[in-house]
């Protein structure tokens, strides 16, 4: 979907097939005060606000401040734009979302580092988890298993809906570009599909048979003319930076070494995982091509991985420093590299 509006809305792409809407975009094209906005109009969504700890949550809990964005909307457009975050009796860590102007109660906000002990509470009223900052910037620490906490909040929330004849929990999961090898996508195997988006220039890719799409958000020209001449833009002009907050561009990434080759005249080495590593009289290449007549190690297994570093870290990482081992995709990079550097 070609942008053309100053600030993109989420909810232009609702579509009742795609319960999981993943949006990924420069910083301040709209996301989070799109979807907010959507929600305070939309009367029946009842929504669960995520984030990644409770510290995070604090902060947006805390009102009239500048890591409040629902208060940004509050300044913007008045009274009825007003969330209240309230903190639940007898909890610690769960929030009551309130209308100011209807005292209607209108979501819960919950950390993901706590939903996961709560299994048992009740989350019928819940239509949507709004998941801000799915992708954590590059210096904060990621909870451990943290695609897999993800899925888990989804499954606590939308329970056995469906097999009543409701509709699923729609989750909302917006983020700038930090990471392309980020929790969820790896979770969700979804990495290498991303990258092809990029190499393709495509924005929107759906996955009809998931119920997912990935929305790669283009800025609209009118929003990167008045970005280009913002204090922060100016100053950030050529760095990796600039490149993620503007071209929504994964530029923290390293791509070196990322390229297709035809196996012609490569032998099989090992298999790991569902890839096989080839090689020829130079160089090494790691490709989603299977191979099964080499042997096989299954790096998610702590045996495996020892045992495969045994073997063939001394010529891996040789070849890797002399720039002499390639890789089909950058997840493929990712894999390897966490066993043998």
């Amino acid at each position: 979907m070609k942008q053309k509006k100053l600030f993109i809305n989420p909810w232009d792409y609702f579509d009742p097939k795609y319960p999981w809407q993943l949006f990924i975009g420069g910083r301040g094209i709209g996301k989070t005060f799109g979807f907010i906005e959507g929600w305070i109009d939309r009367l029946n969504v009842f929504s669960l606000y995520l984030r990644r700890t409770e510290k995070e949550l604090r902060t947006v809990a805390a009102s009239e401040t500048d890591g409040n964005p629902f208060y940004e909307n509050v300044k913007k457009k008045g009274e009825k734009y007003d969330f209240i975050f309230e903190k639940e009796k007898d909890s610690e860590n769960t929030w009551n979302i309130t209308s100011r102007e209807s005292h209607e109660k209108r979501g819960i906000a919950m950390p993901l580092t706590t939903i996961g002990s709560v299994r048992g509470g009740g989350y019928s009223r819940v239509t949507d988890i709004f998941h801000d900052e799915f992708i954590a910037e590059k210096h904060i620490r990621k909870i451990r298993d943290e695609g897999e906490a993800i899925l888990n909040a989804y499954e606590t929330v939308n329970r056995n809906r469906e097999f009543d004849g409701l509709p699923p929990v729609r989750y909302w999961g917006f983020a700038n570009a930090f990471d392309i090898y980020n929790p969820l996508f790896v979770t969700l195997d979804i990495v290498t599909d991303c990258e092809r988006m990029i190499a393709r220039g495509q924005q929107d890719k759906y996955f009809p048979d998931r119920g997912l799409a990935i929305h790669l958000l283009e800025a609209s020209e009118e929003f990167k003319k008045k970005k280009e001449q913002t204090a922060i833009m100016r100053l950030t002009k050529g760095t990796k930076y600039h490149d993620m907050a503007l071209g929504n561009q994964f530029a923290y990434n390293n791509f070196s070494l990322i390229e297709y080759r035809n196996l012609k005249g490569y032998k099989p080495l090992v298999k790991i995982n569902d890839s096989t590593i080839f090689y020829n009289n130079s160089n090494y290449y790691v490709s989603y091509a299977i191979n099964k007549t080499v042997p096989a190690y299954n790096l998610e297994n702590e045996q495996d991985r020892m045992a495969f570093n045994r073997e063939y870290n001394y010529e891996l990482v040789e070849a890797f420093v002399n720039s002499r081992l390639f890789f089909e995709s950058y997840a493929l990079k990712c894999l390897l590299l966490d066993v043998i550097i």
